[in-house]
């Protein structure tokens, strides 16, 4: 049975000492999880294989996000659901004249959608914040409004940006084809059985160039340390969720793609 649990301001301390909001990387614990909060959105725990942990996303427009998050190579951290101090944002909301979000009981623990720490080319960090809505819709409630607000000024004071991100406003095309490579992104495989995969499935690339995507059939050779034989289709798909092959993905679903829209990706090695 799921636990519904009111997140109270009065209740930061045992919050705090539940670590929640606490840890890094595979050891981060989010605010909440999807089983102790009500919502009318669809709710999703999505595992990331390279973040080393299962998330916890309170809407689909999150984990679209979140897919994307995983898809850029310049992203070293992800942090959801992340709780606001609320001895900030309450004086924020008093300075602001602003009402705190859940006022009627004494005030709610805020949270930011994601804290995500991006890697810059000479190996150093930064952070950026970002609340998820669906659409420019959502944003004309007053409450959601002075939330948002609140928010902003949060992090400003913090010295990190922030926004708001549309989730109707992502590439279509594109977050279908996460939705679809991100199974195959999380299966594994040796280098010597990604490599083996990538020559045969080069020369069926080759030989099959106008051939269609969906009509690709047959088995692999079995792979030399899995010792499993795999379809075409799949090869693939394996394939271009580590992006050692490429193709159109923000232009053109992998279900509509010929053989002749896949290459080799020189910037990736197994």
């Amino acid at each position: 049975m799921n636990t519904k649990k009111s997140f109270l301001i009065k209740d930061w301390d045992k919050f705090v000492k539940e670590g929640r909001g606490d840890g890094r990387c595979e050891k981060y614990r989010p605010a909440f999880t999807v089983r102790e909060v009500c919502s009318r959105t669809q709710r999703e725990r999505v595992f990331i294989g390279r973040f080393g942990r299962t998330f916890e996303n309170m809407s689909h427009g999150e984990t679209l996000t979140l897919l994307q998050l995983d898809w850029n190579d310049d992203v070293a951290e992800v942090r959801e659901q992340f709780p606001l101090d609320p001895g900030i944002t309450a004086k924020i909301a008093d300075e602001l004249h602003l009402c705190h979000p859940g006022y009627t009981r004494g005030g709610t623990i805020m949270t930011t959608d994601f804290l995500v720490t991006w890697k810059k080319p000479d190996g150093s960090v930064f952070k950026k914040a970002f609340q998820v809505k669906s659409s420019e819709r959502d944003l004309e409630n007053g409450r959601t409004r002075a939330k948002l607000q609140i928010e902003s000024e949060y992090w400003k004071r913090k010295g990190i940006p922030w926004c708001v991100l549309l989730s109707k406003s992502y590439n279509r095309i594109f977050c279908s084809n996460l939705e679809i490579l991100h199974p195959y992104r999380e299966t594994r495989f040796t280098d010597r059985d990604l490599k083996f995969m990538l020559d045969i499935l080069k020369r069926e690339i080759v030989c099959n160039y106008f051939l269609q995507y969906s009509s690709a059939s047959g088995e692999l050779e079995p792979l030399p340390d899995k010792g499993i034989s795999l379809s075409v289709t799949d090869g693939l798909k394996i394939l271009l969720s580590r992006k050692l092959l490429v193709f159109p993905d923000h232009s053109k679903l992998l279900t509509d793609c010929h053989l002749r829209d896949f290459r080799e990706n020189s910037h990736v090695s197994c």
